[in-house]
């Protein structure tokens, strides 16, 4: 079950201002928001009754009874993280949401160029991603070598998309190359797990998974499966576009 901050990030690019600060309200005083009333809430974030109706909609909630009674069940509980493979995989598809998928989908088939990187074990994602998308697109590249991805970007344009995969949206390497693309122009898909993180903030469009870090006698055993899930998803997706 998807919290409050969850849906938010699942469902940001279609939220406006407003909407964003009623979001922050209430997460910030949750054990106030609880007892309150549409009304009484519409009054504290300076707005209506119907347009946080509006908010409640597009956050797939009911109405905002049933988004209180949620707030009371996250207060209460935390969430203890399952390691189960199952669990992993059914809250990424929680978080996927179609249109967002869609709409990268089509970012790519309309680019001239297509730049995605990845680095450790996400180079691997990377890599599948070109393979599978390299039939139907003129110019699409990967390098796990900082200066071969640095001299693509030189050519690329507001025309152009560079995918960015990173677990934790805080890889350094990641990161460089998303600003300079970013200073060129182009768009950026990111994908990451859920949560707030460097990434986000650059990002023109975030798919998310739920693949949290995981670290065993100093071994990164992270499940990497979800985010090659959202990987082939955007993939399908794109190539329908193509026949």
């Amino acid at each position: 079950m998807l919290s409050l901050a969850d849906r938010y990030r699942k469902f940001e690019f279609q939220l406006t201002d407003l909407e964003d600060q009623i979001i922050q309200y209430i997460l910030q005083n949750r054990s106030d928001v609880v007892n309150m009333s549409v009304q009484h809430l519409a009054q504290q974030t300076h707005t209506v009754p119907n347009s946080v109706m509006r908010l409640m909609k597009k956050l797939e909630y009911e109405g905002f009874t049933q988004l209180k009674l949620r707030l009371k069940d996250e207060m209460a509980t935390k969430e203890t993280k399952s390691p189960s493979f199952q669990y992993e995989m059914e809250r990424t598809m929680e978080l996927t949401d179609k249109r967002l998928i869609q709409l990268a989908s089509e970012w790519i088939h309309h680019s001239q160029r297509l730049l995605v990187f990845g680095a450790g074990a996400h180079s691997y994602i990377s890599e599948l991603i070109v393979m599978n998308i390299k039939p139907f697109h003129k110019d699409v590249t990967f390098s796990e070598h900082r200066h071969e991805n640095m001299a693509s970007l030189q050519r690329f344009t507001k025309k152009d998309v560079v995918i960015l995969l990173s677990q934790s949206g805080e890889t350094e390497q990641t990161l460089d190359l998303g600003k300079y693309a970013k200073n060129q122009g182009a768009r950026i898909i990111g994908m990451s797990h859920i949560g707030e993180s460097s990434l986000t903030e650059l990002a023109d469009l975030m798919l998310y998974c739920y693949a949290p870090k995981e670290e065993t006698k100093g071994y990164n055993t992270t499940n990497f499966v979800p985010m090659a899930m959202i990987a082939r998803l955007l993939v399908e997706s794109y190539r329908k576009l193509c026949v």
